[in-house]
């Protein structure tokens, strides 16, 4: 009993884990699609590119 309620609960969490990552993909692509074919423009957004460039370690990466 308790050997099977493992392997239920661990099928769950796959399940789950699955559906997470496949809709992140998704959302993925479709913002990719969307400044792909143009419909979004980013080049406005003169603080989007600085604050997308941060260090591994945390530090915001220096003004070019």
């Amino acid at each position: 009993m308790a050997f099977q309620n493992h392997h239920d609960s661990k099928k769950r969490w796959s399940n789950f884990m699955i559906r997470a990552m496949s809709a992140l993909i998704l959302f993925q692509m479709i913002l990719l699609g969307m400044v792909g074919f143009g419909l979004w423009d980013f080049t406005a957004y003169n603080w989007l590119l600085p604050i997308s460039l941060i260090n591994p370690d945390g530090a915001a990466s220096p003004p070019s």
